[in-house]
């Protein structure tokens, strides 16, 4: 296929005055991959260019790049090469295009055999009248036009037109008479690459300890194999004004993955951060490759049990005669500082939370999404629910003192089975202008929205709180 491509090309090119291109491969390899919209590539390479005008032939681009981002960093004029423009081809060797190469053409199709035996096939020679575009394909057999379903099409070779890779031509033109090798730089972008970042999160027995575990997990679908890359991986919430290709979306799950022990190194770039790998990669088309981010050891944590009630959810309440039962969430909150065994920033990622017991047991907790947090920040993980921490709550009392403004007295049952004391967090949410009139229990007033009041549960107790509130609802 090689030959005739290059046959074409050179009949083409003579055909416009222009001498036959001159191959030039990519040397070296750099990617800054974004966690899931592909990568940016910059390559090197030297260029030999002779005297006149010459077409260069840039070859070795990855399978997926974008032919509108490609960008070469041009030689200075005392160079004495004149750049005359880029010229991109990529049709790659599929079905359609095939289809396409050979309308008008013989090919043989594989049908269904409705006379022989069960799953039969009969092959059949046929010309292709119509490609099909957007739909499906037709042919002429000896029995009339076929419309219908194909099993497969044998062509008979590879067309001349078609690409087994992406192809861009460089016109150039040498104005000295000696040959000029030029080191020249590539940038476009590619997709098929992504990355995410995974963590562990392993509670101590007594729960007020954690060690955390948080890797990378890099990608490459692009159908292209790296050898020797350098890899950057970029976090941050990028805008984009482009669409992105279904194809490009990553998939984790099929590709085989494997660990690599080198270190990721960390630094800002304007309101984003880069993680850079150590070592240079090789990472083939499929394949997932692992790598540490951080580790944390003898982290404190912060257990909060939160939970979240309506003040203003009155109205199915008011006939009813026993308490309801109200979740209660289980939270844990970490300091991200080097005094807390961590201290760098972290792209965000899913948590996943386990816990060795007394007996060395692992029991998962469950699993959580933190956004990127930067060094100083809190990550707040919500694993689940409490099991021996229950709340039940009551309306008691309701006033309608005007059209907008109502006052309800509301009781709430913590009860705990633990044996040892807790702290649970009453959120009550509340609309428009409210008051607290009356209250069994100290309470704060956290937001224009939110009432809390912290409650001290004894080992196996239960804690019974009573407020009354005046909610006026109107609007400013």
């Amino acid at each position: 296929m090689g030959g005739r491509i290059f046959r074409f090309l050179m009949t083409a090119l003579l055909g416009l005055g222009m001498a036959a291109p001159q191959p030039a491969s990519a040397v070296e390899r750099a990617l800054t991959i974004t966690p899931s919209d592909g990568a940016w590539v910059r390559e090197r390479m030297t260029v030999r260019v002779d005297p006149g005008r010459r077409t260069i032939s840039l070859n070795g681009f990855l399978r997926t790049v974008r032919p509108e981002t490609v960008e070469l960093r041009l030689p200075s004029p005392e160079s004495g090469v004149r750049d005359l423009g880029l010229v991109f081809r990529y049709r790659p060797i599929n079905r359609a295009n095939l289809l396409r190469e050979y309308e008008g053409k013989d090919v043989q199709v594989v049908l269904f055999d409705p006379r022989g035996a069960q799953n039969a096939r009969v092959i059949k020679s046929a010309r292709v009248l119509d490609a099909g575009g957007g739909g499906e394909p037709v042919f002429l057999l000896d029995e009339g036009v076929w419309a219908g379903d194909v099993e497969a099409v044998l062509f008979p070779e590879v067309p001349d037109g078609l690409d087994g890779e992406p192809r861009v031509f460089w016109n150039v033109e040498n104005l000295g008479s000696s040959p000029v090798e030029l080191d020249v730089e590539r940038t476009y972008e590619a997709g098929g690459f992504g990355w995410k970042a995974l963590y562990v999160l392993t509670l101590e027995a007594d729960s007020e300890k954690a060690h955390l575990a948080g890797d990378v997990l890099v990608q490459n679908a692009s159908g292209s194999d790296l050898s020797g890359a350098r890899v950057v991986l970029l976090a941050g919430d990028l805008q984009r004004v482009r669409s992105r290709r279904d194809d490009d979306v990553m998939e984790m799950a099929a590709a085989p993955m494997r660990l690599k022990a080198a270190p990721v190194e960390e630094a800002p770039v304007l309101e984003y951060h880069l993680y850079r790998l150590g070592d240079p990669v090789d990472l083939r088309d499929g394949e997932r490759l692992r790598l540490p981010l951080v580790r944390g050891a003898a982290i404190l944590v912060k257990k909060r049990l939160v939970s979240t009630g309506n003040a203003a959810f009155y109205g199915s309440w008011r006939g009813a005669e026993e308490s309801r039962p109200q979740p209660v969430d289980v939270f844990l909150e970490i300091k991200n500082e080097a005094s807390n065994g961590l201290g760098k920033p972290l792209p965000a990622g899913v948590v996943q939370g386990a816990m060795v017991t007394d007996a060395g047991a692992r029991v998962p907790l469950g699993e959580d999404r933190i956004g990127h947090t930067p060094e100083g920040a809190t990550m707040k993980l919500h694993f689940g629910r409490s099991f021996d921490v229950q709340v039940r709550r009551r309306l008691t009392d309701f006033q309608r003192i005007s059209q907008h403004t109502t006052r309800c007295t509301w009781e709430l049952e913590v009860q705990s089975g633990k044996a040892r004391p807790e702290t649970v967090e009453l959120d009550e949410q509340v609309p428009g202008r409210w008051q607290v009139l009356r209250s069994s229990h100290r309470w704060e007033k956290v937001s224009a929205g939110l009432l809390r009041i912290p409650v001290e549960v004894p080992p196996q107790g239960v804690v019974r709180v009573t407020y009354e509130i005046e909610m006026d609802t109107r609007s400013g």
